[in-house]
């Protein structure tokens, strides 16, 4: 089949409209115009750094693989998205935006729903809450899923699926990190305790999210 010059011009209009519209979609920006892209991560203890046999965390390996930007971790152990202590709740994320980002990462939910034994529903709004709180402030926020635990308290795991059921539901997919997928035993250090590989796995699910979003790893990072 031959097209005819008028043909080619359709698809040449309908090709320019599809990258125009990649490129007005979504993206990570300077939002403070200080010509740096900072982001921040808000996690629990599988996002700080605090033990002799964890070097880094997902954030950390983060801040390898895109030089460019900037990353600061105020992530904390036994932290939750839900109460109003200085470890939990917006009283944290507050933290998180003292530092000046562009971008936070909310990265919650393990202690809410095991610890706390919240329902789902309630602890995906504390995670959604603080989204907003952070999208209040002319921020951008991504939410990371809750990640499994390995032979926790009966029932956890299905509740641990059902809030990031919600969370694929509640917000935008291009501002979701699947900290869930692919997810073993061998990731882990005891029941809910991520080791190196399993925080590689988390880096590399971020970095998915990242680059959709117009992040530019180093050449070679793994």
């Amino acid at each position: 089949m031959v097209m005819s010059n008028g043909d080619r011009r359709v698809v040449l209009v309908l090709v320019l409209l599809l990258c125009a519209c990649r490129r007005d979609g979504p993206r990570i920006v300077d939002r403070d115009g200080n010509g740096i892209i900072r982001i921040v991560c808000v996690g629990d203890s599988n996002s700080a750094v605090a033990s002799p046999c964890l070097q880094a965390t997902w954030c950390e390996l983060l801040a390898e693989r895109y030089p460019r930007w900037e990353f600061a971790n105020t992530s904390k152990g036994f932290a939750r998205a839900s109460g109003d202590t200085m470890l939990w709740g917006k009283p944290m994320v507050m933290q998180g935006l003292a530092v000046s980002p562009d971008v936070v990462i909310i990265a919650l939910g393990t202690n809410d729903l095991g610890a706390a034994n919240l329902p789902p529903e309630a602890a995906v709004d504390a995670i959604l809450g603080l989204r907003n709180e952070v999208l209040s402030h002319g921020l951008d926020a991504i939410v990371a899923t809750v990640p499994p635990v390995v032979n926790g308290p009966d029932g956890l795991n299905q509740r641990i699926d059902a809030a990031n059921a919600l969370l694929a539901q509640r917000v935008p997919p291009e501002w979701l990190i699947d900290f869930h997928t692919g997810m073993g035993p061998t990731d882990f250090l005891d029941t809910y305790h991520l080791n190196e590989s399993g925080q590689r796995k988390r880096a590399a699910a971020a970095e998915k999210t990242l680059d959709e979003l117009g992040g530019e790893p180093a050449s070679g990072a793994d």
